[in-house]
């Protein structure tokens, strides 16, 4: 019989990060023999049909429990969510639940606690700023760490966090992201790209790919730009849905007077193609967990510029010039200092070589080994541990991934 994966994801498949690497992994690890289903907290999405037709099961809480307003729709998710992790769990007998996302850890870990658990898994995908103002979340987080077999972040600092909090460090582990899109594979060249977009083939084209929410440090950038004296015909794409900051990145380009150079492009199914007409990519988020945004940067082969958060350190190692975040001034100086092509193209290379070390079937074995190993012995295997893997607070090597 084969060994069965349930994932609890804590809302739709549709919305962001976390569920595309979900998408993504779950065809590997069928490949690799094991079973898997998925319950969503929150309506399934278009995505689900998705996963349905790949022969996994999409369970959902009844449709009640996303209805009402205020603190009647918070209880009603609540209760409604622990009941249906309660009912899938004694369905399907799953060997292992592995959470994703504060809300199905919350709510699955509670619900197993009742149901008498099978394996427990869970991932965290960002930094804990999110408990700073939820000291209940915080203590039954606490709680359930205590309960959980394997505890994962997708980097160093996700993982040092969850030691901080109480996780016992033997069973706190580190598995990086892998690139989900398989467009960068076969890229145009930036010639090509340039003429599909209609973007002029002489201008220099910086990007920044981030929904547009406040820590993203949109502003940081434009304030950056602003200080810079520019090549005439220069452009900042910003790729992103609007999150609540885009009026204040308007009022900022328009109070610089830069409008016709930053275009805010908005949310694109092209990003692919959008990074391969560009010389110069940034992420200057204030916080982060392990950014996609950069593994992406590094496959479309882009001189990066990244805040030193979460995992970005880890992520580009010398593949690209990490500032520290909240910082204008260091960020302009980084960005001057890629306007010099031979860098760019230096810093290119290796990004491309890097972006290796974080492909989707590899980062699908880890995953593999880690439910096999956990299977078997019941623990994480030692070469994920983040005890190890962390140990000097650098930058991962290709080495250390185990994937050069």
């Amino acid at each position: 019989m084969k060994e069965k994966i349930l994932f609890v994801l804590g809302g739709s498949l549709d919305v962001g990060g976390a569920e595309n690497q979900l998408l993504a992994l779950i065809p590997e690890l069928l490949k690799s023999g094991l079973e898997v289903a998925v319950l969503c907290l929150r309506p399934p999405g278009i995505r689900g049909d998705r996963v349905k037709q790949m022969g996994v099961p999409v369970f959902a809480p009844p449709e009640f429990t996303n209805r009402g307003r205020g603190f009647v729709r918070k209880l009603a998710g609540l209760l409604g969510g622990v009941l249906a992790v309660w009912r899938c769990v004694r369905r399907e007998r799953p060997d292992i639940a592995h959470f994703i996302l504060p809300h199905a850890y919350l709510v699955g870990g509670l619900a197993l606690i009742a149901a008498g658990s099978p394996r427990c898994v869970m991932s965290r995908r960002g930094m804990n700023r999110y408990l700073q103002s939820r000291p209940m979340t915080r203590w039954i987080e606490r709680k359930l760490h205590q309960r959980m077999h394997i505890l994962l972040g997708n980097s160093c600092q996700v993982a040092r966090e969850l030691v901080f909090e109480g996780a016992p460090s033997e069973r706190v582990g580190v598995i990086y992201n892998g690139l989900a899109d398989h467009r960068f594979e076969a890229l145009p060249s930036c010639v090509e790209a340039r003429e599909q977009l209609g973007l002029p083939q002489n201008a220099l084209i910086l990007i920044k790919v981030a929904n547009l929410w406040p820590y993203k440090g949109h502003v940081d950038i434009i304030e950056a730009l602003a200080g810079i004296d520019l090549p005439g015909d220069w452009r900042l794409l910003i790729v992103g849905r609007d999150e609540g900051a885009g009026s204040g990145v308007r009022q900022e380009i328009a109070r610089r007077e830069l409008d016709g150079h930053v275009i805010i492009v908005g949310e694109r199914d092209d990003v692919p193609l959008l990074l391969a007409a560009a010389d110069i990519a940034v992420c200057a988020s204030h916080e982060e967990g392990f950014s996609n945004a950069v593994l992406e940067y590094m496959a479309a082969g882009l001189a990066s510029v990244v805040t030193d958060v979460g995992g970005n350190r880890e992520a580009v190692a010398d593949a690209g010039i990490v500032v520290p975040a909240d910082d204008v001034p260091s960020l302009r100086k980084a960005i001057i200092t890629l306007l010099d092509s031979d860098t760019r193209a230096g810093l290119a290379a290796r990004a491309r070589q890097r972006a290796r070390c974080f492909s989707m079937p590899r980062c699908a074995f880890e995953y593999e080994k880690l439910y096999r190993y956990l299977l078997s012995r019941g623990t994480l295997p030692p070469h994920l541990k983040a005890s190890t893997l962390c140990a000097d607070g650098s930058q991962v090597s290709n080495e250390q991934v185990g994937w050069s």
